[in-house]
C-alpha cells in the first residue's frame, strides 16, 4: 500500500513504467519461500555437524530470518519513499 501511495502522491512521477513490476512480486515470493525453507535445512545440517552448538542456532536463525523477511518486505516502500522525496526536491528520473 505504501508503494502505491508514494507513486501517486504529488509530485507524481510521469514516467509510463511507474509502479510495481509484476516480476518483482514473483521474485519476492520465491525469495521469501527460499529463505523459509533454507532456515530449517541449515539448522538440520548444523545439528549433524555440531550437535552441542545447534541448540542455540535455531532461535538465532529464526530471529535473523524474521528480520530479513521484514526488511525484504519493507524495501520497496523505502525505495519509493526515497524516490518521492527526491521528486519533491526536484530530482528528475529519466
Amino acid at each position: 500500500m505504501l508503494v502505491w501511495l508514494f507513486v501517486f502522491l504529488p509530485p507524481r512521477d510521469t514516467r509510463a513504467e511507474t509502479g510495481v513490476e509484476p516480476l518483482s512480486v514473483i521474485i519476492f515470493g520465491f525469495a521469501a519461500n527460499a529463505a523459509y525453507t533454507l532456515g530449517w535445512l541449515v539448522e538440520l545440517a548444523a545439528r549433524m555437524l555440531s550437535p552441542g552448538r545447534a541448540r542455540d542456532l535455531g532461535p538465532r536463525l529464526l530471529r535473523l530470518g524474521i528480520k530479513l523477511s521484514l526488511a525484504m518486505a519493507a524495501l520497496p516502500a523505502c525505495v519509493y519513499l526515497l524516490m518521492w522525496i527526491l521528486r519533491i526536491v526536484g530530482v528528475r528520473f529519466t
